[in-house]
């Protein structure tokens, strides 16, 4: 049985450069050698929208969500003692995955930081988008349930408090950040609260929450 990965290799073409999608055996490959009689589909980068600053420690990190056409941008941008020629931008943004369009934009506000150090605004860790909601955890702590059609904030937990743990001690929230979104599993959403890298609040805690019994 023959595997088959996509050639990851930019190609000059035209004048521009042009993203190979040439199909070969073998896992995903950086190499392209062309071969004779190969053929090769070349797909021009049509459109770019630059949705966030960027910066030392990033504009967009840890991870993207894309569902139903849609593509769910989380825009971390925290200060790093750098000029730059854009502003910070900071927050969720939906765009058109067919045109880059903004379908909906939700910046970060500053009304959580409370001058607490290494609290910042923005999105830094994955997040995770279900048919109804977007959920991200942010630089703040706050864990939030974006509308997946509007960008409307549904609700908002503070993960930052300390909390009782099953063993009877306490463990305290601070930063989401990290390559994992929040798990949801049935009617329980699991996540960690505390990420110290690159000065942001320091926390040890995973949390367990439970989603809200509807009332029939």
């Amino acid at each position: 049985m023959t595997s088959f990965g996509l050639c990851r290799q930019r190609h000059g073409h035209g004048g521009g450069w042009l993203a190979c999608r040439r199909q070969m055996p073998g896992p995903i490959r950086r190499d392209c050698p062309l071969r004779a009689n190969e053929q090769v589909v070349y797909t021009p980068y049509t459109r770019r929208n630059k949705v966030g600053r960027g910066g030392v420690v990033s504009g967009i990190n840890f991870g993207i969500a894309a569902h139903n056409g849609r593509v769910f941008i989380p825009v971390s941008d925290v200060p790093d003692g750098r000029s730059y020629d854009t502003p910070a931008r900071p927050g969720i943004y939906a765009l058109d995955v067919d045109t880059g369009e903004y379908l909906w934009q939700a910046p970060s506000k500053d009304d959580t930081y409370g001058g607490r150090p290494g609290c910042y605004p923005g999105y830094s860790a994955a997040i995770t988008v279900t048919d109804e909601y977007v959920l991200a955890g942010g630089n703040d702590g706050w864990l939030r349930a974006f509308d997946v059609a509007t960008g409307d904030i549904l609700w908002s937990f503070d993960t930052t408090q300390t909390f009782t743990t099953v063993d009877g001690g306490t463990a305290t929230g601070g930063a989401i950040g990290g390559g994992q979104g929040p798990l949801v599993i049935g009617d329980r959403l699991i996540l960690n609260s505390g990420y110290a890298f690159a000065g942001k609040m320091l926390g040890n805690l995973l949390l367990v929450l439970r989603a809200p019994q509807s009332e029939e």
